[in-house]
């Protein structure tokens, strides 16, 4: 099988992050995607918390009409810092002889080398990287030739730009901004009926 690893806070998942799975799923031939929602991430400072069962509920509601698309709360479960090395061995075990595809941001990207145990990353997995705009306009190609050995193990992802974060959501909703049509129905409904981020 081919499969996808789509990881992150999606705190809430938007329909930037749908648009991107859908270009990931079909550039790759991917069979399916995992979404994988984490407990707390390493280089990032979260500065917002809710219940993580609102955000494995948030992304089944979002994913739920698509059979290729499917959740793991592996990270979540753990209880602590979520390294992504720990969550490739572990969906590495569950699909035997698979090939993984790690999708991560071009801004993520261009910090890939601060990653706990990058190069391990690299053995097992190819590394997908979802363009994100920048004023400075870069060379992808080139920061990827840095990766010498590496670099026919990591792919720019043709998709678009989609300039929409879930932090700009969270203060949508707390200011009484629009933000419907930011998200799925089903998750827009169901953060409405639970007064999530307010």
């Amino acid at each position: 099988m081919r499969i996808g690893i789509f990881g992150g806070s999606f705190c809430p998942i938007h329909i930037g992050h749908l648009i991107i799975a859908d270009y990931f799923l079909n550039e790759l031939l991917l069979d399916k995607i995992i979404f994988v929602p984490n407990y707390k991430s390493p280089l990032k400072n979260d500065d917002y918390y809710i219940e993580k069962v609102h955000i494995v509920n948030l992304i089944n509601l979002s994913i739920g009409d698509n059979p290729k698309l499917t959740i793991d709360d592996f990270e979540i479960k753990q209880k602590k810092i979520s390294y992504s090395i720990n969550t490739i061995l572990y969906i590495k075990d569950l699909y035997k002889n698979s090939n993984l595809f790690f999708l991560i941001g071009l801004d993520q990207f261009l910090q890939f080398q601060n990653w706990y145990r990058w190069q391990d990353i690299l053995e097992n997995v190819t590394l997908v990287i979802a363009k994100r705009n920048f004023k400075n306009h870069m060379n992808v190609s080139l920061e990827i030739e840095k990766y010498n050995n590496y670099k026919d193990k990591i792919l720019l992802l043709n998709s678009p730009i989609v300039e929409i974060s879930s932090s700009d959501i969270r203060n949508n909703i707390k200011n009484n901004k629009a933000f419907r049509y930011l998200i799925h129905p089903n998750a827009y409904n169901y953060i409405v009926e639970n007064n999530l981020f307010q």
